[in-house]
């Protein structure tokens, strides 16, 4: 896969990708944005870290407000055109 090659989307930004959304700086989500911008042409790294996003937020969140991020999870991941984030999403929904 070109974007996890050296030189891809994800040279100099994988610990990035380890965190949290709102952990990052605005330098960090600037350079992540930048980086993901010009080594993403398809959007799957892009897409697999708001998907990841999503499941962290479901462990943040109240039991109401979690269980509705659950459901939209089960609802969405397993049409996601990336095939390990669809996978998840049917063994969530199983």
């Amino acid at each position: 896969m070109p974007w996890a090659e050296t030189g891809g989307a994800v040279d100099g930004i994988r610990r990035t990708l380890q965190f949290g959304a709102e952990h990052l700086t605005e330098k960090q989500t600037a350079r992540l944005d930048a980086k993901l911008a010009a080594g993403d042409p398809v959007h799957e790294v892009t897409l697999a870290w708001q998907c990841y996003q999503k499941l962290r937020n479901i462990y943040h969140a109240r039991p109401e407000k979690g269980r509705e991020l659950v459901n939209e999870v089960i609802g969405s991941f397993p049409t996601r055109p990336i095939p390990e984030v669809a996978r998840i999403g049917r063994s969530l929904r199983a």
